[in-house]
């Protein structure tokens, strides 16, 4: 490795010379990825949990903060995420735009930050440049960047780079002056552990720097890893608990693929094969894919082990001959190493599964192109160059292509049931993003299409019993949900508008079984509690109604619906001071709509503040209150109803005093 030498050029000359491969850089991602700005949250896969309807990253708070590093989040403890949404938020409000920027320059400066790394170890800037293009503008990188969910990936990345960076700086200036960089090496490596568990890979790896990148005399020994070995071992154990799917809290874990550990084997093999298909061909890439489920030897595994031992072989070459090199070749492998099942998880393959390996796949096209330019003439170094510029721009185009099909959840959704139509998921995803559009007929259909395929779709099942309780064909919708309920009992979905049907049906025993078991299996379903509130409230029950509005609440602070439905509680109870402090709730958070405001002439008009009272009441039908049967008969209004600014308000929004 190249250390620090006498006469090194100053800052200057080495801005002038870095200057311009880094602008490139910048240029080229903002190329690819500019068009990401005007796309939406995916409000049917995952951003609506980690961002539109989680009250923790609305704005620096102390009780935000606390939950950041208290709670988990789909199944994941990534407070360092948390933190920089908080900071979007606090910059562009619910924007996704804003978002979606961040994103972008999260994964710009991991890419500075190779570049960077790669002059340090390689001191090429051939080598530097080709794999930080590579890392920033392969298509499969384009799930990371262009979905908001994703964030934590990018963080993870940008720490775990500046942790390697820092021990690189260590190993060099030690034993006197590598401390500092040794420091903030460390805490860099922690940051990047509490964005996502995945960077538990760099205490392995940096033993593998040592042997690789230094003689024998210089290399060191697990001493100043252990550290870095107990930061993550301690997030390793935490991202276990955190994805146990027992705490209902969107965990990733699973079964074995297969049922054994010799099946997921057998399946996972030739996954890594498409993986490294994928690097130099990447074709069909999508949201989600269906690698097929293999029990036993079969042509395909026998030739995937094949292809293993071939990489098996390259990789102790490697060792052998180009110690740098194999540095690259084995964090690749690594990188795949969380990912490959041997905790399992929900999902075989995705796209993001490859972000961190990208580094080692760069760095050895870097490796292969310099190292091939030293041993052609002129004329075929520039062939090579000229090969090198088409396959890079050929590339940015395909990401650039790529990043269009993430604009909203049906552009993905869309694409991704047409690349894999025999998965259910895919199918399922699209139907919800056509009923979220407005497309019951259209969802309806998609919805049948998942059930063909898969009959006990609890999922598809659910989505059909809520177009068909929208349209009010409720018995249709009551069976639909039964059939959910058949296949997956604990499916929270179907659990709650189970609840809510029963309930609307009058049925309010059966509805409480349902909602109770929701609360029960899930304790943080927010509208699982509101919804068993309602249930409490119907059957006269204020006090069990009141402590599962609350509970809803604590969960989720902006829940305009609980709040209004306290203050109708407090209401009905003669509760004054506590209706008018809901009503202030309503309003922060900017959720006083009509019902809200007539309930508020209610409390007023019973508190004998009249003015206040008809004050509430215009500003209720301002905004289209217009039930003029409560209007004429509720006994909260009649000592509104005598006075003659209540006759000339209903006349002005109804008609006439009698409402004609």
């Amino acid at each position: 490795m190249r250390g620090t030498a006498e006469g090194a050029p100053g800052l200057k000359t080495r801005l002038r010379d870095h200057l311009p491969p880094v602008l490139l850089l910048v240029a080229v991602t903002f190329a690819i990825y500019g068009r990401i700005l005007g796309h939406e949250f995916l409000i049917n896969w995952d951003d609506n949990l980690y961002v539109t309807e989680n009250e923790t990253v609305r704005g620096f708070s102390w009780p935000h903060l606390r939950d950041a590093f208290s709670h988990f989040y789909v199944g994941n403890y990534a407070p360092v995420q948390m933190l920089s949404y908080m900071l979007d938020y606090t910059l562009w409000g619910l924007r996704p735009a804003g978002f979606l920027l961040t994103n972008i320059v999260c994964h710009l400066t991991s890419g500075v930050v190779f570049y960077l790394l790669l002059l340090r170890l390689h001191g090429s800037k051939l080598v530097a440049i080709l794999a930080a293009f590579v890392f920033l503008c392969h298509p499969v990188q384009v799930e990371s960047v262009a979905w908001v969910s994703q964030r934590k990936n990018l963080l993870a990345m940008v720490f775990f780079l500046v942790s390697l960076y820092g021990y690189a700086v260590y190993r060099e200036r030690e034993p006197a002056g590598g401390r500092p960089a040794y420091g903030w090496s460390l805490g860099a490596f922690v940051l990047a552990l509490l964005a996502k568990s995945i960077a538990v890979i760099l205490p392995p790896l940096l033993v593998i720097y040592d042997r690789c990148c230094f003689k024998s005399g210089q290399q060191r020994g697990w001493f100043d890893k252990i550290p870095y070995l107990v930061a993550a071992v301690a997030v390793a154990v935490l991202a276990l608990v955190s994805q146990d799917p027992a705490l209902r809290s969107g965990g990733g874990r699973a079964g074995y693929p297969g049922g054994t550990p010799l099946a997921t084997l057998f399946t996972m093999l030739p996954v890594l094969g498409h993986y490294l298909l994928l690097l130099v061909w990447p074709a069909d890439l999508s949201a989600i894919y269906n690698p097929q489920i293999r029990t036993s030897v079969d042509m395909t595994v026998f030739l995937a082990v094949g292809f293993l031992v071939i990489l098996a072989t390259g990789g102790i070459y490697l060792y052998r001959r180009h110690r740098r090199a194999f540095f690259w070749y084995a964090l690749f492998f690594l990188g795949l190493v969380p990912v490959s099942q041997v905790v399992p998880l929900v999902t075989l393959m995705n796209d993001r599964y490859l972000y961190f390996p990208l580094l080692g796949a760069g760095a050895l096209v870097g490796l292969g192109v310099a190292g091939l330019s030293t041993r052609v003439g002129e004329v075929g170094r520039k062939a090579l160059l000229v090969g090198c510029c088409l396959v890079l721009v050929s590339m940015s185009f395909l990401s650039w292509q790529r990043a269009g099909v993430w604009r909203n959840s049906l552009t993905l959704w869309e694409d991704s049931a047409a690349k894999t139509p025999e998965k259910p998921g895919s199918w399922n995803g699209l139907a919800q993003a056509l009923l979220r559009n407005g497309k019951s007929n259209e969802a309806m259909a998609v919805f049948r299409r998942a059930l063909a395929i898969d009959p006990n779709n609890a999922e598809a099942w659910s989505g059909v019993g809520e177009i068909l309780q929208r349209a009010g064909r409720l018995d249709e919708a009551l069976a639909a949900y039964e059939r959910g309920i058949a296949a997956d009992s604990d499916d929270p979905t179907i659990l709650n508008n189970l609840g809510i049907l029963l309930m609307d049906r009058g049925d309010l025993s059966r509805s409480r079984e349902y909602l109770e078991r929701l609360v029960r299996s899930y304790p943080n379903n927010a509208p699982g509690h509101y919804n068993l509130g309602n249930n409490y409230h119907l059957a006269d029950m204020p006090e069990k109604a009141a402590q599962e509005y609350m509970t809803a609440l604590q969960l989720q602070p902006r829940y305009g619906k609980a709040l209004a439905a306290l203050l109708n509680l407090s209401l009905k109870q003669h509760q004054f001071a506590e209706a008018r402090r809901y009503y202030g709730e309503l309003a922060r958070v900017g959720e006083v709509d009509a019902d809200a405001e007539y309930d508020m002439a209610c409390v007023e008009a019973l508190a004998e503040q009249l003015a206040a009272a008809l004050a509430h009441l215009e500003a209720a039908l301002q905004q289209g209150y217009r039930d003029w049967a409560n209007l004429s008969t509720d006994p909260d209004l009649a000592r509104l109803r005598s006075l003659p600014e209540y006759r000339k308000l209903v006349a002005r929004y109804l008609g006439t005093p009698d409402g004609t």
